[in-house]
This record gives structure tokens, C-alpha cells and sequence, in this order.
């Protein structure tokens, strides 16, 4: 008789069985759920070791911060189920499942503060020898009457979006327990298969709309928009100077094209090359890569903060990296940009907006509110 074999789980399924604790990482090349912890890294050259210890089918999950400085999080799985690429659109099964509680938040900065810090960011850019980019981030911590389920949120986010990047993963918090981070990250930082690299960066960005006549407009608007098409050919300068390197060949489109989210359009261009080395780690090329230029501005920061004006909070893993990296050196890692860490009863949630000379501190602002908007629906948050 033919062997039977046992078909692949679905993401839906997968999404079933994560429990708190465990690691989750979707795209739209697939799914992986890693369960229970056989040992836990905090420099990319550690990594080697962890993933030699597993075999050729080995796995390490993991999370970069924002600062080179700071200790990354690499877990090695005691188990890991695969799952083929999740369907588009929303997938069949999952139903959105709010957090329960009445819930209280505090803006980090306050909106006057933030906008304040914007105005400064844009005198930067707009003087001499000043820098062609900066971001800067804000966060919502929020409180809740009820417990907060991680998994809940997870299944929020997947819900919103299948075909969007979707992670969760504990990393350390500055006390002594660990807290999970959750959040969507739609910007390729690296690709990894063989020789072949991929990174796409996504900067200049409107939000979506349920009204398909004002959607259009909204995603016609980004299209000739030329402080965004300015914008992001910084943010696609940086990222192939920072790739080319590593490459052999590298394949850079002159024009961008727009990309759609559930809740956001983006201008979007997906560079393509050929290692110099086969054997170069996917992780390490994520940690040479971040910070991406679309989280932190250009030239790169190596710490957190605009220019000139520090960030009113420290952004631990918030606009770092998530991903994997396999035992042959494969691996996807993504630009943790729409992110929340859940600790018991609190979700602190971040984002973040660019601006260059001629930005206006209104529209920056505003931008950043409706991206905090849809993370906290996707998160389930009401």
C-alpha cells in the first residue's frame, strides 16, 4: 500500500493550538509554531551553536531590538509545526475575538508633546548638514480591568489580515518576567533561500478605507504624491547600501508600486540580489540590516531617538526584527513596526511616522493616530 502521509496543518490550525509562551511567525510563505524552549541565545554568532545542536531540520525563532547595543532574544523550539502560506483575504475559521475589560490609556508622549517633537525633527532635516529622514516613535500603554490573553490578540491579528506578516514571541521585559510581543510587520527586512536575497521596504503611506470610491482616491493620492515618492527613494537608497556588501548582484526598480494592507497602502519596491556568500546566516544579515531605514530614519541611528530630540520612551524591540532562521542559514526576518507588548493586564502598543524638509507636523501626526487606530482594532483592543 501507498504511504499514507499526514497532510500539512493549516495556519488556522497552527493558530489553535499557540498557547502564551510559545512562538508564532506568519507570512505569506507560510507559518511557523514553535512550542517549549531547548535553548534561548542572545548574540547572532551564539545562534550556530543552538541550531547545531538540533540537526538539519533545526529552527531558531527570534527578535532583534531596535538598538545594536541591546541583547537580541533567539529561541530554539522543542518542537515546531509548519504550515503552508495562508490564504488570501480572511481566512476561513477565525472570527475576531475583542480583549475583554474596560480599558484606560495614557499616550507616550502626550499628542502636543509629540507633535512638538515632530515640528524639531523637521528643522533638522531642513538644515544644513542635518539628515535626508528621521522617525519618530509614540506609544499607548493601556490598562485593563481584565487579564490580557495573547492568544486572543494573536488570533485578532491573523483574523485582520492572513496574508500579512503576524508574530508573537516572549522577550525580556526590564523586570524579571518575560512579556510577549505581538504585532504585524508588512516590511521585509531580509529573505534567505540559498544564495538568494530579498528585502522590501515600505515608507510613504496612506490609510484604507471601507468606501471603495475613497479608498481609490486615497491610494491614487500616495501614487502621485511626491514628498512620499521622495521620501521612500531615501528609505530604498539606504537599504541597497546596506545590502550591497553582501551581494554580488543586486537588482534595485527604479519606481515603486503600491502594496495594500487591511488597513494601509503603501508605497512599496522589492530589491533583489545574489550573496557574495551562500553561507551567510539569515540573522546575521537581519542584524546588519537593522535598524531599517524606514523605522529610523536615514542616515541610520544606531540608538533610539529623533536627532537632536530623544524619544520619550526607550523602544526595546519595537521597529527591530522577528523572524527565523533555519539550520542551512535560510530564514525571513520582518520589520517589527506595528507592534504591542502584552504583561498581564497592560498592552503597550507603538508606532511610528517619517518626516523630511517640507513635512507637515499635522498630516505627520495624523498618519501615526490611524496607524495606532488600526493596530488596536487589529489587536482586538476596544
Amino acid at each position: 500500500m501507498p504511504e499514507q502521509r499526514t497532510p500539512a496543518p493549516s495556519v488556522v490550525e497552527l493558530l489553535a493550538s499557540y498557547r502564551p509562551g510559545d512562538t508564532f511567525f506568519s507570512t505569506g510563505a507560510g507559518a511557523l509554531h514553535g512550542t517549549g524552549v531547548l535553548g534561548v541565545a542572545e548574540e547572532g554568532h551564539e545562534v550556530d551553536s543552538l541550531l547545531g545542536s538540533a540537526g538539519p531540520e533545526g529552527v531558531v525563532m527570534g527578535a532583534i531590538p531596535f538598538d545594536g547595543r541591546r541583547s537580541a532574544r533567539f529561541l530554539l523550539p522543542r518542537t515546531v509545526r509548519h504550515a503552508p502560506a495562508p490564504p488570501r483575504g480572511r481566512a476561513p475559521g477565525l472570527r475576531r475575538r475583542p480583549l475583554p475589560g474596560e480599558w484606560g490609556s495614557t499616550p507616550v508622549p502626550a499628542p502636543d508633546e509629540h507633535r512638538a517633537s515632530i515640528e524639531r525633527a523637521i528643522a533638522l532635516t531642513a538644515g544644513d548638514g542635518g539628515p535626508d529622514r528621521v522617525v519618530s516613535a509614540r506609544g499607548l500603554r493601556l490598562h485593563s480591568t481584565s487579564a490580557v490573553d495573547p492568544s486572543t490578540a494573536l488570533n485578532n491579528l491573523l483574523w485582520r489580515d492572513p496574508g500579512e506578516p503576524v508574530f508573537a514571541i516572549d522577550v525580556p521585559g526590564p523586570g524579571a518576567e518575560d512579556r510577549t510581543l505581538l504585532g504585524t510587520g508588512p516590511e521585509l527586512l531580509v529573505s534567505k533561500r540559498g544564495s538568494r536575497v530579498a528585502s522590501q521596504p515600505l515608507s510613504g503611506s496612506v490609510p484604507r478605507s471601507a468606501d471603495p470610491t475613497k479608498d481609490y482616491r486615497n491610494r491614487e493620492r500616495l501614487r502621485a504624491s511626491a514628498g512620499d515618492r521622495r521620501e521612500h527613494a531615501v528609505v530604498v537608497d539606504a537599504v541597497a547600501e546596506s545590502l550591497e556588501p553582501y551581494c554580488r548582484t543586486l537588482a534595485v526598480p527604479k519606481r515603486p508600486e503600491l502594496v495594500g494592507t487591511a488597513t494601509m497602502w503603501h508605497l512599496s519596491t522589492r530589491l533583489e540580489g545574489t550573496l557574495l556568500d551562500a553561507d551567510v546566516p539569515a540573522h546575521l544579515l537581519a542584524a546588519a540590516l537593522r535598524p531599517a531605514p524606514a523605522v529610523c530614519g536615514s542616515p541610520s541611528r544606531p540608538v533610539s531617538g529623533v536627532v537632536g530630540a530623544p524619544e520619550h520612551f526607550d523602544r526595546g524591540f519595537h521597529s527591530g526584527a522577528v523572524g527565523y532562521s533555519t539550520a542551512r542559514g535560510d530564514g525571513e526576518w520582518v520589520v517589527a513596526a506595528r507592534c504591542a507588548e502584552v504583561f498581564h493586564s497592560r498592552v503597550d502598543a507603538f508606532v511610528g511616522g517619517g518626516v523630511m524638509s517640507g513635512s507637515d507636523p499635522g498630516t505627520v501626526l495624523s498618519e501615526t493616530t490611524d496607524r495606532m487606530r488600526a493596530l488596536l482594532f487589529a489587536l482586538g483592543v476596544r
